[in-house]
C-alpha cells in the first residue's frame, strides 16, 4: 500500500468535505434567494439579503437653467458691444 497516495487522497477529501460543509452553511445563511422571498416592496440583493428598493429623489433644474441663461444673454451683450480691432500683417 502506498502510504503517500493515501495521505493525499485523504488530504484530498477533507477539503472537499470542507467545501461541501462550506457551501451548506452558505445556503442555510441566505435571507433569500429570490426576489419572491422578499415581498412586494423589498429585493434580493447579490449578498443574499432583503434590501428596500431606494428612493429616487426629483431635483428642480429651473434656477441652474435661468442662471446659465443669463450668463448666455450678458455675455452676447459683452461680445456685441466690445469693439472689433482688425490687425493689419
Amino acid at each position: 500500500m502506498n502510504k503517500k497516495g493515501a495521505i493525499f487522497a485523504m488530504i484530498v477529501g477533507v477539503i472537499a468535505l470542507l467545501v461541501i460543509f462550506w457551501f451548506i452553511v452558505d445556503l442555510a445563511t441566505r435571507e433569500c434567494s429570490t426576489d419572491k422571498e422578499c415581498g412586494d416592496e423589498r429585493y434580493c440583493g447579490s449578498d443574499y439579503k432583503c434590501h428596500d428598493f431606494p428612493t429616487i429623489t426629483k431635483h428642480s433644474y429651473i434656477i441652474p437653467a435661468i442662471i446659465i441663461g443669463i450668463s448666455i444673454i450678458i455675455a452676447a451683450y459683452v461680445l456685441k458691444k466690445r469693439p472689433i480691432v482688425k490687425q493689419h500683417l
